[in-house]
């Protein structure tokens, strides 16, 4: 669906720009109120370079007073570019490249994007799959102590061969990499007293169902890439939060180990 594509343009920033008659030291000072460290040069019409921090450096190498200068006469190449709908993919070519993009559409003036906004951007599809990581982790550390038949097994049979099925058709050693936050929900349920509430305390039944239930619509939303508004954003961090702090504090106490199988 269109509207749930990737789009470098949604989550660039306004750049802080310089035409290329300005006084580079006026650029300077500009920059260094905003807090930025590097500015497209744009015409217009067009992004024709960049002042970074090589132009000061250069700047100061050369003895050259940035307030009798222009950024056209200083300019260093431009940042890669990109188009507002390029993809993640073309932006972080670009990242790997300089340590920053810049999205520029002609007669439009450019935004710039850097890894912190992409991180910003991913941090809670981050969240979500740490938060699988760490009660996976602690699946493999209860093993030895789980159900007989292991922790399928608590599953009804139609989801446990599903979760069976996608490891074997994706040539994976172990199923339990492939349980979801649905399974994983489920799981918490059936083996609540025998396993899980110690590990999960000071949250009851209650609490942890409710919090995986969020979680589990929430990652829904981050999968398809529907925006989340700050609200959002921080609900899903502090409901990660609540179960992730727990578990993760004790699997760094008793790091799990899994049961010999020979």
């Amino acid at each position: 669906m269109p509207t749930t594509l990737w789009q470098a343009g949604r989550i660039a920033r306004p750049a802080l720009y310089a035409r290329p008659q300005d006084p580079v030291g006026r650029v300077l000072a500009a920059l260094k109120q905003a807090g930025f460290s590097r500015a497209p040069v744009w015409d217009g019409r067009q992004v024709t370079g960049a002042l970074t921090a090589r132009t000061w450096q250069r700047l100061l190498f050369e003895g050259l007073d940035p307030d009798r200068v222009t950024a056209a006469q200083v300019q260093e190449p431009p940042l890669p570019q990109v188009t507002p709908a390029a993809g993640l993919l073309e932006v972080l070519d670009g990242l790997a490249r300089a340590p920053a993009v810049v999205v520029a559409a002609p007669g439009r003036p450019p935004g710039i994007i850097t890894y912190v906004d992409v991180v910003r951007d991913a941090a809670p599809y981050l969240w979500l799959r740490e938060l699988e990581q760490v009660l996976r982790a602690l699946l493999y550390c209860l093993e030895a102590s789980g159900p007989r038949g292991g922790w399928l097994a608590l599953l009804p049979p139609a989801q446990a061969r599903r979760i069976e099925e996608y490891c074997r058709r994706d040539g994976g050693s172990d199923p339990l990499d492939y349980v979801d936050l649905y399974d994983l929900r489920q799981l918490v349920e059936a083996g609540w007293d025998r396993w899980f509430r110690s590990w999960l305390s000071p949250l009851d039944l209650g609490a942890a169902l409710d919090l995986l239930d969020r979680l589990r619509h929430a990652r829904n939303d981050v999968a398809h890439m529907r925006d989340l508004s700050p609200g959002q954003r921080q609900e899903l961090e502090q409901a990660v939060r609540r179960l992730r702090e727990p578990v993760r504090r004790r699997l760094l106490d008793e790091p799990p180990t899994r049961p010999d199988r020979r």
